[in-house]
């Protein structure tokens, strides 16, 4: 079994190495979709769970699926679907834009990118790691799991770091703690952002 630790730092670097070779500029709208997929999380996920209800549920294979799994199954969904739709923007978008957003070869763009891509790796593991981490109370309120409860899988599969190392101190600088509070600002800035120095 991998640590989510370094499952998470491998991910956000070849997120890094994606970012560089796309550009910065394609990564940033990336960004943009992403922190919208967060701020909508943020604002709707309790509401929307509180229209399904939380019961365990039996899969087809009679295993049972608690409801904080449930949670993790549908807000995980959610986030990776308008992630992938983030990445796949620039290209949906056509010539037009395509020709603004296309890769330049300088080393500086190349750094950009790294850096935005690797932001975007955090943005997309470091959110999931978040929803197994904190369970949504009402709009804009997450609550951390107490410290003896495991996540909601096998702990074969996906163990919870103890509460002594540096891996559970470093949950504390995930997306859902961390920006929950700002994502209104940061969804402003962030289109801001691409609508003046983009388009």
């Amino acid at each position: 079994m991998i640590s989510l630790g370094t499952m998470f730092w491998i991910l956000v670097t070849f997120f890094g190495l994606i970012g560089a070779l796309r550009g910065w500029t394609k990564e940033v709208i990336a960004t943009s979709g992403l922190i919208l997929s967060l701020f909508a999380l943020n604002q709707f996920a309790a509401p929307l769970f509180e229209f399904i209800g939380s019961r365990e549920v039996t899969n087809a294979a009679g295993e049972v699926i608690s409801p904080a799994r449930q949670q993790f199954y549908i807000l995980a969904s959610i986030h990776l679907f308008i992630a992938f739709f983030s990445y796949q923007g620039p290209v949906v978008a056509g010539r037009r834009i395509g020709e603004r957003l296309r890769v330049r070869d300088s080393f500086q763009d190349k750094i950009l990118g790294l850096l935005v891509g690797g932001l975007n790796g955090y943005l997309i593991f470091g959110s999931m790691w978040s929803f197994l981490e904190y369970k949504v109370v009402s709009a804009t309120e997450w609550q951390r799991l107490d410290p003896g409860i495991a996540y909601p899988f096998d702990p074969t599969v996906i163990l919870r770091p103890a509460i002594d190392s540096d891996l559970f101190s470093m949950l504390n600088n995930m997306p859902i703690p961390m920006l929950a509070p700002w994502l209104p600002y940061l969804v402003v800035l962030v289109f801001l952002f691409v609508i003046v120095v983009m388009i």
